[in-house]
């Protein structure tokens, strides 16, 4: 029975194939025993998943790709996403003959369980890929600590922390939005050591850092109120601090609007919080914006002024705007 990309894929994710191969190369006998299952459906799945350019063969046995290495295994891998993918029975190539000797009455057997990832593992995901993003695209090095303004329970964060050991992270939001860090943090064995503060991101002092993080903008509040947020990191941050934007803009099909929505009041909004507050109870525009072409580097210039308004004169960009690191000026 062939095997097709998809299937492959998902089911070498269910059984954990990229995770049991994280100590090095194992031959197929070997790996189908820890894996559990028939070896000659095993062959049958290491055999798609080297075509597909996720595992390599050598003589010492199977071995995952740098691919799969950076993607597919691991605490921060993309399994949990890949679950989610909608492939029909990816446990058909594992059957063989234990397919054929099922009684008809009863179900086919099924040697991968169903295992839908949680909300959480969703997110831990995100976050793992998004730090990846961040680190192969933007040299951190120069910072010593970091603060994710309105960081949640600290996925991102702690992500940040294992690929960069040197980076000190702290996480600053409410209190109900870091609901469950205990009880994450117990289960993170291993995990880079991320730090917790509560308060108000609109009201209360932000803590020192060398480099702020703020992520999914546009998701989280009105226009409005994320050019506040960016006005208080501005006015926290000193000559040499850095402000790393994660997801700036929200999805492609909305980054132009976004961007018109945070470009749109630029000194009119220094009127007083008064006026301010007032002007945050409105209610958002709910119509969809329609797919349009984007001119990226527009884009780009208008984010670029709008940081250099908040004194973030040195701006690089990730393409498509996903990324933006920018810099004060050192005195």
């Amino acid at each position: 029975m062939p095997v097709f990309p998809p299937q492959a894929l998902l089911a070498a994710c269910r059984l954990q194939v990229f995770d049991a191969l994280l100590g090095g190369p194992l031959p197929a006998p070997a790996l189908a025993a820890r894996l559990g299952v028939p070896e000659a459906g095993a062959r049958r799945l290491l055999d798609a998943c080297e075509a597909l350019g996720l595992l390599r063969r050598s003589p010492a046995g199977y071995e995952n790709s740098a691919l799969a290495a950076a993607y597919l295994a691991g605490a921060d891998s993309l399994r949990p996403l890949v679950l989610q993918l909608d492939a029909p029975r990816p446990d058909a190539a594992l059957t063989g003959a234990a397919a054929r000797t099922q009684a008809p009455s009863g179900p086919a057997p099924l040697l991968v369980a169903p295992e839908p990832p949680s909300p959480s593992a969703h997110a831990h995901a995100l976050a793992g890929l998004w730090a990846r993003s961040i680190t192969v695209t933007f040299d951190l090095s120069r910072f010593r600590t970091a603060c994710h303004v309105g960081g949640g329970a600290g996925g991102l964060a702690r992500a940040l922390a294992r690929l960069l050991p040197g980076l000190r992270l702290r996480v600053f939001d409410a209190p109900a939005a870091m609901a469950g860090v205990e009880a994450e943090e117990a289960e993170e064995a291993g995990g880079g050591a991320v730090a917790f503060e509560a308060g108000d991101v609109f009201a209360d002092s932000l803590p020192e850092a060398d480099l702020y993080v703020l992520s999914g903008l546009p998701h989280r509040w009105p226009a409005r109120r994320v050019r506040r947020l960016l006005r208080r990191v501005a006015a926290a941050s000193s000559p040499g601090c850095g402000l790393l934007l994660v997801d700036a803009l929200g999805a492609r099909s909305g980054r132009r609007r976004a961007l018109e929505r945070l470009l749109q009041v630029e000194e009119a909004a220094e009127v007083e919080a008064e006026d301010e507050e007032a002007a945050e109870a409105e209610v958002e525009d709910e119509e969809a914006a329609e797919a349009e072409a984007e001119d990226e580097e527009a884009a780009e210039a208008g984010v670029r002024r709008l940081l250099a308004r908040l004194g973030f004169g040195q701006v690089q960009a990730a393409p498509g705007l996903e990324l933006l690191l920018a810099a004060r000026a050192a005195s």
